[in-house]
């Protein structure tokens, strides 16, 4: 899995597309060994998308990953052929076919360029197409696509970049507070922020009756944001943006 490349990913889906569901999404190239589509994939069963998958037969979605778009109703269709499937998608993921992946050199040589986008073949699937790739590329994406006004794989890599900057200035502390356990109030919730004694941005995600009156409790003391559990990935997002400003 990679989590982090996953939350870039959200990041950079709900900039471009304004959402996290009801979009079309196809995932092109490497299926079977790239963390960034399994991890990406997994947390997208949790909004209501439609998945189409497009990959040679040898590098398919592992069948757990289809069990789990199963298992929560996500609508998905796989495919070999890129035209077949990928015709107005809002967001076309695309991988590089990984060479180290492949115990046979024989293997890979017959995959490596099993799919080439460029702008003749956004232009031919059409529609408002958001292309992004986790980088770095080797020749699944043509250059020609660098300026194309969709392509946002650069803007994945800036906000991976400008990220790993912000940590380095600004963390923050999450704390996990049970408001179900017995004689736990808004108070105590205060007081484990308070005993954090750290000068940074807290999230705090409370489980249970979290309310406004924990809510005054906390920003008195400067926490940033406060989750109530359960949260799905667009209600951590802002709570990571709230915290890192």
């Amino acid at each position: 899995q990679h989590p982090s490349q996953t939350l870039l990913d959200l990041y950079t889906i709900r900039a471009r597309r304004g959402r996290l569901d009801n979009l079309k999404i196809a995932f092109v190239g490497d299926l079977k060994y790239s963390r960034t589509v399994h991890s990406l994939i997994e947390t997208l069963t949790h909004f209501d998308n439609e998945i189409f998958l497009i990959s040679p037969p040898t590098l398919r979605m592992p069948p757990e990953f289809i069990e789990e778009l199963d298992a929560r109703g996500t609508a998905w269709r796989e495919d070999e052929d890129f035209f077949a499937v990928a015709i107005d998608v809002d967001i076309l993921y695309t991988t590089r076919i990984q060479q180290e992946r492949f115990p046979d050199a024989v293997e890979y040589e017959k995959v490596k360029n099993a799919y080439r986008i460029d702008r003749a073949s956004i232009e031919r699937i059409g529609g408002n197409v958001t292309v992004m790739h986790p980088l770095p590329r080797l020749n699944e994406i043509s250059r020609d696509l660098d300026d194309y006004p969709g392509s946002a794989y650069f803007d994945q890599a800036r906000t991976g970049a400008e990220a790993l900057a912000a940590t380095e200035k600004k963390t923050f502390d999450v704390i996990v507070l049970d408001l179900n356990l017995p004689g736990m109030t808004g108070l105590d919730v205060a007081a484990a922020v308070e005993k954090s004694s750290r000068p940074h941005p807290h999230i705090v995600v409370v489980t249970g009756c979290g309310g406004a009156q924990e809510w005054r409790d906390l920003r008195g003391l400067g926490v940033d944001a406060m989750l109530l559990k359960p949260f799905n990935a667009e209600q951590l997002l802002v709570a990571v943006e709230q915290a890192t400003r």
